[in-house]
Parts: structure tokens; sequence; C-alpha cells
């Protein structure tokens, strides 16, 4: 049954409404003075190494900044929140301000102004197999998208990369857990896991510690277009400001390109990327017309 509320309800109920959005106007308010705070989801390196990375970039691109935008705080916000709960902290940019995302996740779809540089280079969409010792898969026949199909790929099914494979009709097994992935995979659930190239290594040697049965698979490279961009909250258009600055201050200074390859440059090389076939993926996420149109060309600067 309905109950109609009263004059002295529906002014209290107003009241609170009033003060809900009063105190969250004020905490932004409140970051917005000086220092600036940033406030990233990232764990700290020391708990998760493939992270570093992505701190020393924030860290980069705030100082570069420092003489025009003045003193900051950076530091991180986590806790395991599922990626809608993410993006509605990034909405409101008071737990978080600022997170890391590519096109077609919850993050880059919240209420957020999204830095238009892709801070992975490129490479996440190049991916290497992630299989173990046991595996028969026969990977010299896999040539193609069509005998890339015998092959079982696991991942996360809540991630766009899950789209792009189904997307792609490929023998696909979806598990809401990234960790679990690595027990499955151990077990032989399934044959690959798609790793960017960037990001293979670091977690091959963080998990073969629990799962010493895994392995980097040497001949296969899938590929899709898949940029990882920063993304900033709505409300504050200030850091997307200076992001933005620091970004041209570092790309012009040639801090952008040193600070990946520092990461990344020993990787690449034990990767043997040149001598990898290269098997193009369509993604309902591009824009790019004539997508596998022509055989991607793996860019010069990570040719080594």
């Amino acid at each position: 049954m309905m109950h109609k509320l009263g004059p002295f309800s529906v002014r209290w109920l107003t009241i609170f409404a009033l003060c809900a959005v009063f105190a969250v106007g004020s905490a932004i308010a409140a970051e917005q003075t000086s220092p600036m705070t940033v406030i990233h989801g990232d764990l700290p390196p020391d708990i998760a190494p493939k992270n570093a990375y992505r701190a020393e970039l924030y860290t980069l691109l705030l100082e570069a900044t420092r003489p025009e935008f003045g003193d900051y705080r950076l530091r991180s916000y986590f806790a395991a929140e599922a990626a809608h709960r993410k993006a509605l902290l990034l909405s409101s940019g008071v737990q978080l301000n600022i997170h890391f995302a590519s096109p077609g996740t919850p993050v880059a779809a919240a209420d957020v102004i999204q830095i238009p540089i892709d801070i992975q280079r490129g490479l996440l969409g190049y991916r290497v197999c992630l299989t173990t010792a046991q595996n028969s898969v026969p990977w010299a026949a896999v040539l193609d998208l069509k005998t890339l199909g015998s092959v079982r790929i696991g991942q996360v099914d809540s991630w766009p990369d899950f789209d792009i494979y189904k997307f792609n009709r490929l023998n696909l097994l979806g598990t809401p857990s990234f960790d679990g992935l690595f027990a499955m995979l151990s077990a032989n659930r399934f044959d690959c896991l798609p790793l960017g190239v960037d990001e293979v290594s670091t977690l091959y040697r963080e998990k073969k510690v629990k799962y010493a049965n895994l392995r980097i698979e040497e001949t296969l490279l899938i590929y899709y277009e898949f940029p990882t961009y920063i993304y900033v909250s709505a409300k504050r258009p200030d850091i997307a400001k200076r992001l933005s600055r620091g970004f041209e201050i570092i790309q012009k200074n040639g801090q952008f390109d040193r600070l990946y390859e520092q990461y990344i440059a020993q990787d690449l090389a034990a990767l043997n990327l040149p001598a990898r076939r290269i098997i193009c993926l369509k993604s309902p996420y591009s824009s790019i017309a004539g997508q596998c149109s022509q055989q991607p060309v793996l860019p010069a600067i990570y040719r080594h």
C-alpha cells in the first residue's frame, strides 16, 4: 500500500537532497584548491608491479607542469570495485578523479574528459598468448583468423576484449575474474590467454611463481585496435587541462618515449615480435574504416 508524504516530510526530503548535493559540491571545491589533488585508481607498484609505468607517467605529467600549475598531491584510491562502480566514482570526482581505460569500457562511457593520447603507444592491441607447457595446440598451423578459431581463448567476460573476440566468432571462454583466468589456464581449461605485449612478460614472471606450467607462446601475434587513454572526471576540467599540457611537454622533450621504452624495451626484445605471424581482428569499438584490410605493421620503434 502506498502512503502519501505530507508537506513536512517532503520539506525534509528536499532539505536532505540539497545537503547531499552541497556536500558533494563542497568536496569537489575543496579538492580544486591549491595544491591540486589527483586521485588515480591503481594499486601501488610495490603491490602490483605492472602499474609502475602508469604511476611514473602520472608523476612525470604533474612534475612537467609544476612551473605552470603549481604543487600537487598524487594519491591512489583502490578498492575491489566493479568497473561500473569505478565509473560512478570517477563521474562524481570525489574519491577518484582520473583513471585509465579503453573505449568500450564503463569508465570511457562515464561523465569524463578523455585525454586523447594512447599511453600504451598502440602496443596493448598487440597480443601474445600465455599458454602452458602441456598445451597441445599446433601453433605453427595457426596462420589466420580461420585457424585461430581452433584455439580456445580465455578472457574476462566484462572486458571489451571479450566483445572483440566474440565479434570475430572465436572459441571463447569467459570468466568474471582476471586472477581466476590464470588458475583456469594452468588447469588447461583453455589454450590461450592473450595479453598485451607490454604486460605479458611482467604478468608471466608474477604468475609463474604460483603456476609453474605457464609459458609464453613464441610464434603468434594477435592484433586489434585497442588504445588506452587517461580519463578525467568531468567535474575536474582543471586536472584535464594540466594533464593535456603535461603530454605536450613530455612528447616534445622526448620524456614520454624514454619512459615507455624504459619499461618495455627489454621485454619486447625477448618476445621477438618481428618474427611472429600477425593475425588481425576487427574491433566493434573502432571507428577506423577498413579494419584488417591490410596486414598490420608493427611500428618501427618496436622492431628490435
